[in-house]
């Protein structure tokens, strides 16, 4: 499940939704996050997921990848 939150993610980012109105729309009510996004460098932020991944935003490509 973890891969199609991945997939909403990225369809929303390609139809440009910026990061904040992702997360609300579809990461903050998801049942597969825990917690806050976390600013992990510059340019990269991270959500934790319940099964111990992490969603990875990077803003310079304005994509997200599972970590």
């Amino acid at each position: 499940m973890p891969a199609d939150l991945l997939s909403r993610c990225n369809a929303a980012a390609s139809r440009g939704e910026t990061f904040p109105a992702i997360w609300q729309t579809i990461l903050q009510t998801s049942f597969l996050v825990k917690g806050t996004p976390i600013q992990a460098s510059a340019g990269r932020l991270e959500v934790r997921l319940i099964n111990g991944q992490r969603l990875v935003y990077l803003s310079d490509a304005k994509e997200f990848s599972l970590g």
